[in-house]
């Protein structure tokens, strides 16, 4: 094949390689005049120049080596661009738009054959057009055909393109760029059932058997994946490409006998023309293919499965599970159409890449420029490479090199010198501010880095300013390292022996501590020891200790001289162990006067102790701290060490940053190196956009397929569960485990893949419901000119929760039949949700949820399918991130980001976040009591008792504030009374605030806020990350924790366990009041739906969520089934008596069911719980109604006692009373329960 080189020269070609110093001088001004002069990059454009002298410094070896995007205003070859299934050619004109900006000029081909319905006919007749189509390229366009083409195809056609190139003897196709093309085919469930509407509606039907249209089709794909394989390699092959792409692994024989286009196309069958396919193939300049990764196996609505098809991946023969990458495939090993050969000559390249669905690779502006527009720009000539050993002439300019060099030098001495000379103890503020700045500076260099790394705008040099990030780093860590040790070792012991006096050979037995009143430094007389017989401990908070200094044997007439320190001797009996001081000196004992004036009246008190215990005096008492300070040195000593270490680290990096300008030239022209993939990290697409990043861009085809295999085990369909079960291995405390049990997460994982399906319907159902709710609520704060209707709607991807790391595993508290799992709950899912807010329209295809989350299952059956349901919930509100799209720039500004991010953060809380959870019951379990099992009962309350804080913030011009303590815990939230102008309030005597506990991994949130009388309350600070078990466990007695801010706060934290009772008795037991709701009953349908019910008893309020539309299966908690046979035998005339006795319920329970199954819109109701605190007084309970027809009014339906209504409850049939109320002349009834726990 002929080769083709680029000409390095000509700098347009490699705007990266060209100029190296660029950067460099740009980092000089920007150190030197600070961040306003970034744009001026092009002052040092002509710092660097490649100057070869001959063309025998090139060599003609193709590289895989992608071009720089965005940098070459030439034009490329034409692009010829063929769509997928039930595309048109439309889909590519944001693409021709785009590589038209980038590349003005360009010739662009939308190839306009088999799209919308036609794009379904078989893929042979397909393979035929296409062929001839691109046969005739050279007659409408023979002078821009000359040289060759790109061939652009996505979706279905990238895989017809890749076999025209094949089957084409004399094709000019210089780069095929696929994009999510299914290159192995297709297989599995969820891609069937997207396809079901195209099987039906896009079939020509004369080719069918006739019941093809019909049952197959609402048969379900669940039966079809099973057996579609014998309709698929049937008459549907000459029907339909879907039948062409189906690739059956557990029935290969089938496929490749009934499969007339997919296992010719791979060589995977004998053919005449397979060596002239190869022949073909391997003619191509560069062969490119695309694809998005997922940890799921389906990419998109008619996308790919599983997603490795597209990089040649797929399912081993024989199982729908373990995926074989490429180099394991027939078509790889034998080489059948030339796919080795193309990697062997380095012209294949496979790219997966994270969070890009099927549709992105087309619609994505930052995708098509960052991941497909580059192998385009590559694809029409070959990247030459230095020789290796031959280096370049060049000529370069002295003054970057010296700004290189100097500059990261001055600004580490600028940093030590701050640290280590004599204005860090005279003037420290001058000092923290020089460390400011030059922490500034260098996040500054970081950020303008990773900006232009992320960005990749024409002409950039991230490179060099990368290289200034890391060596002003490096100078800032240094500097304060070493200004650090000379800051200790000199400075300081300069200060301390010549801000007070210096005694030297000092008799502690006769001189006197009025004598040495200003003494900074004694060296006292060789053999001093202390006294430990007589020392002596203070106990406030911290034990302070004292023991005097002796030289003699005898006892002298007063003890002056004290060393000191805390914590290192016993209050009852005699024991000094304070520093490294050994009890006798030869040489000398060495020490320091102590300076913290606020210790010195602790000490003192010791002193007082001692003379009291032991009948001795203290006249004058002096206390000393030991010193390592060597008695013989001077302060002129310690200032010429001091000039020798500045000296001898100056001097020393300065010649380390030389050597660093060289290793980094050195590198810049290395013929195997990249430096700025050196500074890079992988950083850049973490700073830039969190969502989108390369698995593996510049690595072997081989490494990009086996990590896109290993980050997709999720494939495995088949779900065991752990043999091993503990009972909270970690216990209650230890709420921040980190413990990573592979087997319960794989199971966890699969299990949320297994049932998304399902549960995704159930999800979207809550969501409409909850973010309805949250918007009219956020609706109401925005200004009027903003109001208006509000309009949502709300489509969740494939993307399952996944548990990452799993803290514990038990049996749940409070549900004696159900097994919890707790750990790391993540979602990370793109998301189709569009919003209409007033005038306002946006949308959001992200959403990524992290937090500590739970599963519990419930009930556990004897029999199949064991698991009879599932919960799902996260303790606390996870973080969240969403990704907007729409408005034009206002989804930028941090400002509308934060705001939709808090709405649909509360929109979320209200369907997962405990106390709400997301619900879901398998197959006909029977639930005796729905409200119970969507709404569990907490497992306790928590008391906590706030009695004091100190050092708070002050709020208000006089240095004072009017604190009081907000706690918020789940739905509960109590605050303390205000204590006026005080930074030190107390709360002594106050009651516990209780909340109720529902896991104890809940977070609780304390604040302390500043009553405002006219303006909103100000926040002065906040407790750090605290869950009921850490406040139990830490505060069990009051304990002073810290506060984030400042301050700090003591608290006493108690847990009750809560337990059923039948009576309720006024007083100190917490007391929590169950309200379980069932059926709303004689009410018409419209009247019904929306229906509220009230409870209220003094301050206490429960309001229900509105009345819907039951599921007729859940009648009596009877699965469907169950439910369809009792409806089918009393429409036979088997009596309900006779029905009861067979099924083991009441004739009562029989009727429900018939009635409510033979009318299925007459079942109305809430299903739901509520648990409420009860107060201390005993008041009247009011239970009322309201209706959302013509009589709107709440409606009485009783006013008792409470221990009148729970006697009334408790006697009821099955534990639910009826309570009546007048509608429209008729009785209506509730069906409802109270129940009561206490602690």
């Amino acid at each position: 094949m002929e080769t083709e080189h680029y000409n390095l020269l000509e700098p347009s070609r490699h705007p990266q390689l060209c100029r190296p110093w660029h950067g460099v001088a740009l980092s000089a001004v920007l150190a030197l005049g600070g961040l306003a002069v970034l744009g001026a990059q092009s002052k040092w454009s002509s710092a660097l120049a490649v100057d070869l002298a001959s063309k025998e410094f090139l060599v003609s070896k193709e590289l895989p080596l992608r071009a720089h995007g965005g940098g070459n205003s030439s034009s490329l070859l034409p692009v010829v661009m063929f769509h997928g299934a039930a595309e048109t050619p439309d889909e590519f004109a944001l693409a021709r738009r785009w590589i038209e900006e980038e590349h003005p000029g360009t010739r662009t081909v939308p190839v306009d054959i088999y799209s919308g319905a036609n794009s379904f006919q078989p893929l042979q007749e397909q393979l035929a057009g296409l062929t001839a189509y691109l046969g005739q390229l050279d007659d409408f366009y023979p002078d821009e055909f000359r040289d060759g083409y790109n061939l652009l195809c996505h979706s279905q056609g990238a895989l017809v393109c890749r076999v025209a190139v094949q089957v084409m003897d004399n094709h000019r196709v210089r780069s095929l760029v696929s994009l999510a093309g299914p290159q192995m085919g297709v297989y599995g469930t969820t891609w069937l059932k997207s396809a079901q509407p195209f099987l039906q509606n896009q079939l020509p039907m004369p080719t069918l058997p006739s019941f093809i249209p019909g049952p197959l089709v609402s048969a379900g794909a669940t039966v079809l994946s099973s057996r579609f394989y014998s309709f698929a390699y049937g008459s549907l092959q000459h029907a339909t490409s879907l039948a062409n792409l189906w690739h059956d692994p557990l029935h290969q024989e089938e496929y490749l006998k009934g499969n007339v286009f997919l296992p010719r196309a791979n060589g995977e069958v004998e053919s005449s023309d397979t060596e002239r396919h190869r022949r073909n193939f391997i003619r191509l300049g560069r062969a490119v293919f695309l694809v998005g990764s997922f940890e799921r196996s389906f990419d998109s609505k008619l996308g790919l499965q599983p997603w490795q098809t597209g990089v040649f991946g797929f399912y081993r023969e024989g199982s729908d599970s373990e995926i074989l990458p490429m180099e394991k495939q027939k078509l790889f090993v034998e080489d059948t159409f030339g796919l080795r050969s193309l990697k062997e000559a380095g012209k294949l390249h496979l790219e997966t890449v994270k969070g890009v669905v099927h549709e992105d690779w087309l619609s994505s502006e930052r995708i098509f420029k960052k991941h497909v527009l580059p192998h385009l720009q590559a694809s029409y000539a070959a990247v030459p490479q230095l020789l290796k050993g031959a280096r370049p002439k060049f000529r370069a300019s002295l003054l970057p090199l010296i700004a290189a060099w100097l500059l990261p030098w001055a600004f580490f001495a600028l940093i030590y010198i701050s640290l280590a000379s004599s204005a860090h103890l005279t003037n420290p503020w001058q000092t923290y501010a020089a460390l400011a700045v030059g922490a500034v500076l260098v996040l500054c260099f970081f950020f303008a880095w990773l900006d232009l790394v992320a960005k990749a705008p024409p002409n950039a040099e991230p490179s060099m300013l990368g290289f200034f990030a890391f060596a002003f780093l490096l100078a800032f860590v240094a500097g304060l390292g070493l200004g650090s040790v000379s800051y200790d070792a000199y400075t300081f012991k300069w200060f301390e022996m010549t801000r007070l006096n210096i005694y030297r050979g000092v008799d502690p037995d006769v001189s006197r501590g009025t004598q040495l009143m200003d003494a900074g430094f004694i060296d006292f007389l060789p053999g001093t020891h202390l006294q430990t017989n007589i020392s002596m401990g203070y106990k406030d908070d911290q034990l302070y200790c004292v023991a005097p200094l002796q030289l003699g044997v005898w006892p002298p007439v007063t003890y002056d001289f004290w060393l000191v320190g805390k914590d290192c001797c016993q209050a009852s009996r005699p024991g000094f162990s304070c520093g490294s001081t050994r009890h006798e000196h030869p040489k000398g004992l060495a020490a320091r006067r102590l300076m913290n004036q606020a210790d010195s009246a602790f000490y003192k008190l010791a002193v007082r102790q001692a003379e009291a215990a032991y009948g001795i005096q203290a006249a004058a008492p002096l206390f000393l701290e030991p010193s390592s300070l060597d008695p013989t040195e001077s302060p002129a000593a310690l200032v010429d060490s001091a000039q020798k270490a500045m000296k001898k680290y100056l001097i020393g990096y300065l010649i380390f940053q030389f050597v660093l300008v060289l290793l980094a030239i050195f590198l810049y022209f290395s013929p195997t190196r990249d430096f700025n993939a050196l500074c890079g990290f992988g950083l850049a697409n973490a700073w830039y956009d969190y969502g989108l990043g390369t698995d593996s861009a510049n690595v072997s085809p081989r490494s990009e397929v086996e990590v896109a295999v290993d980050e997709d085990e999720d494939l495995i369909r088949t779900v065991t569960f752990p043999r091993r079960l503990d009972i909270d291995p970690f216990g209650a405390s230890a709420t921040r485990g980190h413990r990573k049990e592979p087997a319960v997460s794989r199971f966890l994982t699969d299990f949320c893949r297994m049932v998304w399906p399902e549960l995704s319907g159930t999800m979207k159902k809550l969501m409409d419901e909850r973010v309805q709710e949250a918007l009219h609520a956020a609706i109401q704060k925005l200004p009027e000119s903003m109001r208006g209707e509000v309009h949502h709607k709300i489509s969740f991807g494939d993307s399952a929760p996944s548990i990452e790391e799993v803290y514990s595993w038990r049996q749940h508290p409070c549900v004696k039949d159900g097994i919890e799992l707790c750990g790391k709950m993540r979602w990370d899912a793109p998301v189709d949700m569009q919003l209409t807010l007033g005038p306002l329209k946006f949308g959001i295809n992200r959403i990524k949820l992290e937090g500590v989350g739970c599963i519990i299952f419930r009930p556990l059956m004897d029999q199949a399918p064991i698991l009879g349901g599932f919960h799902l919930f996260y303790c606390s509100p996870p973080e969240l991130r969403v990704g907007l799209v729409g408005l034009g720039g206002i989804t930028r500004w941090a400002a509308v980001d934060n705001t939709v991010s808090e709405l649909m953060a509360e929109a979320f809380k209200m369907v997962m976040v405990l106390p709400q959870r997301m619900t879901q019951r398998f197959a006909n379990t029977k639930i005796d009591d729905m409200p119970d099992f969507r709404c569990p009962p907490p497992i306790g309350v928590l008391r906590l008792q706030v009695q004091a804080a100190r050092g708070l913030p002050a709020a208000d011009f006089y240095g004072r504030s009017d604190p009081y303590i907000a706690v918020k815990l789940g739905n509960t939230a109590a605050r303390t009374s205000v204590r006026p102008k005080t930074l030190d309030p107390d709360w002594t005597g106050e009651e516990a605030m209780e909340f109720v506990v529902y896991h104890e991994r809940q977070d609780v949130c304390l604040e302390v806020y500043h009553d405002n009388i006219f303006t909103q309350d100000k926040r002065l600070a906040c407790l750090g990350y605290y869950t009921v078990a850490d406040l139990v466990h830490r505060c069990e007695k009051p304990r002073w924790l810290d506060l984030k801010d400042r301050g700090a706060i003591q608290l006493r934290a108690n847990f009750v366990d809560l337990c059923p009772c039948v009576s309720w008795t006024p007083g100190s037991r917490a007391y929590v009041l169950v309200l379980k709701i069932f059926h709303l009953r004689g009410v018409p349908p419209a009247e019904a739906l929306g229906t509220l019910l009230r409870l209220r008893m003094g301050e206490v309020e429960i309001l229900s969520r509105p009345c819907k539309a039951l599921d007729p299966g859940n009648v009596g908690g009877f699965g469907k089934r169950i439910s369809a046979q009792i409806l089918q035998l009393r429409q036979r005339g088997v009596g309900s008596d006779v029905i009861a006795e067979v099924f083991g319920l009441t004739q009562e329970t029989v009727e429900e069911v018939h009635r409510v199954q033979a009318n299925t819109r007459s079942w109305f109701g809430w299903d739901e719980a509520h648990h409420e605190l009860l107060p201390k007084e005993d008041l009247q309970v009011v239970l009322e109604v309201r209706t959302s027809g013509r009589w709107p009014g709440w409606q009485p339906l009783a006013e008792e006692k409470l221990q009148t209504l729970l006697l009334r409850c408790r006697s009821a049939p099955e534990g639910r009373v009826q309570l009546p109320f007048d509608h429209g002349g008729g009785k209506a009834l509730v069906g409802l329960t109270l129940e009561l726990l206490h602690g």
